[in-house]
Formats: C-alpha cells, sequence, structure tokens
C-alpha cells in the first residue's frame, strides 16, 4: 500500500526532529510553506560538511550588529547562543 506524501512529509518532520536533539535554529525564509518544508527535507539528507561549509560566519548575541553587515565571503552569517 502506498502512503500519502503528507504522512511521508510528517515522517521526515519527525526523523529531523530526532537528529537535532532539541537544537533550536530559528531564522527566516523568503518562500512558501511547501517550499520551507522542502528544503527542510533535503537539508536533512544533505551532506554535513558541505552544510558545515554553508555557514561562512558566527556571531555571539552581545555582536548582534556585525550580523546584519555583509561581508564579501559570507553566505550564512548565524547568531550563536551556545556551543553545539
Amino acid at each position: 500500500m502506498k502512503r500519502s506524501r503528507k504522512k511521508d512529509g510528517y515522517a521526515e518532520h519527525r526523523r529531523m526532529r530526532r537528529r537535532m536533539r532539541r537544537r533550536m535554529i530559528i531564522g527566516s525564509v523568503n518562500a512558501n510553506k511547501r517550499h520551507w518544508y522542502r528544503a527542510g527535507e533535503n537539508l536533512a539528507h544533505a551532506d554535513p560538511a558541505w552544510l558545515g561549509k554553508l555557514i561562512t560566519r558566527r556571531e555571539m548575541p552581545e555582536n548582534f550588529k556585525h550580523v546584519l553587515g555583509r561581508g564579501p565571503d559570507d553566505v550564512k552569517v548565524i547568531i550563536q547562543f551556545c556551543e553545539i
């Protein structure tokens, strides 16, 4: 019996949550809900080494103003609240 796409997406979401082990990522996305979930599914299966290269700069909360400025090599800049 074939499972519906909706159930498959939910199962993938649950697997992704278990892998994150209660870590939280907050961000903004310029996409609709369907694209956002699809991106999450793709990122869950991506090579971790490749994903690590996407974050080009990490700043602590007290340096949040530095996050607003864009550097020439920036891909994704994050505010990191604790060591992971």
